[in-house]
């Protein structure tokens, strides 16, 4: 049997193939990202519904809702996420809709395994903006709770911000 002298590719069929193989991997990986923000996106719109929800149960339960601020008047002067007044108002949020003793207003919080702390968090880990005043002048279009999710966004861009009003 007689072999011919090219019978395997060239260093450049191989090195062509690589980069179309690459290209194509790097169409996939962009693709499942913008997928994966889509759907994060969705879950932080339900869950700042369910959120508004539990208020308005609390509310009719209590005669009130939960007293905590995220911001001293409205998101827009403090859209900082990483902020502890954030973090305070989202714990006030969990101990008063997820007490210990007593109804729980949201029931898939309670033992969360992917939450190591009580506080009611983003689907980007960050805790979700809460207001309970009722003098929200920034903007008139705010009910007299607000709830609201910054996007992932830590620029403070608030057009992509995922809220309670429209």
């Amino acid at each position: 049997m007689i072999r011919n002298a090219r019978s395997g590719f060239t260093l450049l069929e191989m090195l062509l193939v690589m980069s179309v193989v690459a290209a194509l991997g790097a169409l996939v990986i962009n693709a499942s990202s913008g997928a994966q923000q889509a759907a994060a996106r969705r879950r932080a719109e339900a869950e700042v519904r369910a959120i508004e929800t539990a208020v308005e149960q609390y509310r009719h339960d209590n005669g009130q809702v939960p007293q905590a601020n995220s911001t001293d008047g409205s998101p827009y002067s403090n859209p900082n996420a990483a902020s502890g007044s954030y973090s305070t108002a989202s714990q006030i949020l969990f101990e008063a809709l997820v007490p210990i003793n007593g109804k729980t207003y949201l029931p898939d919080k309670v033992n969360d395994p992917n939450s190591t702390r009580e506080t009611i968090l983003d689907p980007w880990g960050k805790p979700y903006g809460y207001n309970s005043s009722t003098n929200l002048t920034a903007n008139p279009r705010y009910p007299g709770v607000s709830i609201w999710s910054t996007g992932g966004d830590s620029s403070g861009r608030t057009n992509k911000w995922i809220t309670n009003w429209e």
